[in-house]
């Protein structure tokens, strides 16, 4: 039977495909932390052995091992349509490339369906000198890039089993046209959406040198104004916008305007020069560092704040009551 013939092989690749895997979200982790693309998620699986032999026996296949190309998949599901550009060039640069295909090409413009990119990929030999990657050459995987909704449209087609055009009905084909289209309407709007947020905010700083004005009378304190306001005092610094939008709401609690963060800044220059400068506070954020000086100089804030913490960090905030004492000594 072809499933005896296979199965020893099979069950001697299935543990370097996982390892593989597994090795290989990692990287693709970092690759993309390095770039500061967001993304929902990366997986990965390895075809079972039951979905080998069909495919196998579907397609013909006469060496299974080489001609299956999906054995190993990796699938990375991202926010954007334009990150799929970024993370499909860091594929293009990370990896041997053996096969790279846009789904999206293949679909005539009336085809139901949704778009995604394929790549089949190896690893190069200069990351065999790894230990953890030793022993896994000239295995392929496939590695997919969607957006969130590419990938929800994928999985709602693969829940209801239509794989081919020709399988649904076509007053059933009509309605899946039209939610395909509206699915990719989405997308676009959403990518509308974070251009004008990125707009929005490179015009605000601009603005804002152009006037000499450091935010000082601008009025809205919202989460685009703030990230604009930490571009434009903290440039060098890593930026994360949900830490971001976390620091907006304890601003908001505490009643802190653009007016009240210019005048922490100004009162806390020797805190942002010398203690941010530091060799050991090199990683500190764009929001750590608002509020460290938080935590020292506005006692409304540090109030508010450390009857969070205190149950989970009582050393923390006695640590910081004796720096906020220490500052304040030095200020005086």
């Amino acid at each position: 039977m072809i499933e005896a013939k296979y199965k020893a092989k099979y069950e001697e690749l299935h543990p370097l495909y996982s390892r593989l895997a597994n090795n290989l979200c990692e990287a693709l982790n970092e690759f993309l932390k390095a770039k500061n693309i967001g993304i929902l998620k990366i997986d990965s699986r390895i075809k079972d052995f039951d979905t080998f032999i069909e495919k196998i026996k579907r397609k013909g296949y006469n060496d299974p091992f080489e001609q299956t190309e999906d054995l190993c998949g990796i699938r990375i599901i991202c926010f954007y349509q334009s990150d799929i550009a970024i993370i499909s060039e860091i594929i293009k640069s990370e990896f041997e490339i053996i096969e790279n295909q846009d789904k999206e090409v293949l679909l005539n413009s009336d085809q139901f369906g949704y778009r995604s990119h394929h790549f089949i990929i190896r690893i190069h030999d200069s990351w065999l000198v790894a230990p953890n990657y030793r022993g896994l050459e000239n295995l392929k995987v496939e590695i997919q890039v969607r957006t969130i909704l590419m990938h929800a449209w994928a999985e709602i087609q693969h829940k209801l089993a239509y794989k081919k055009e020709y399988q649904i009905e076509s007053g059933l084909k009509r309605k899946f046209s039209r939610l395909s289209a509206k699915l990719e309407d989405a997308d676009e709007e959403f990518e509308e959406l974070r251009m004008l947020s990125k707009n929005y905010r490179e015009n605000l700083i601009a603005d804002q040198k152009e006037k000499g004005d450091t935010f000082q009378n601008l009025k809205s304190l919202d989460l685009d104004s703030l990230q604009a306001f930490l571009d434009y005092h903290f440039p060098d610094r890593k930026r994360d916008k949900s830490s971001t939008s976390e620091l907006l709401d304890e601003l908001l609690e505490v009643g802190m305007t653009f007016k009240n963060l210019n005048e922490l800044l100004d009162s806390a220059k020797n805190f942002v020069t010398d203690v941010m400068e530091l060799e050991e506070n090199a990683n500190y954020t764009q929001t750590g560092v608002i509020r460290g000086a938080l935590y020292l100089l506005n006692d409304k804030y540090w109030t508010y704040y450390k009857t969070k913490v205190i149950k989970s960090h009582p050393s923390w905030v006695n640590t910081t009551e004796n720096w906020r004492q220490k500052f304040k000594n030095n200020n005086t």
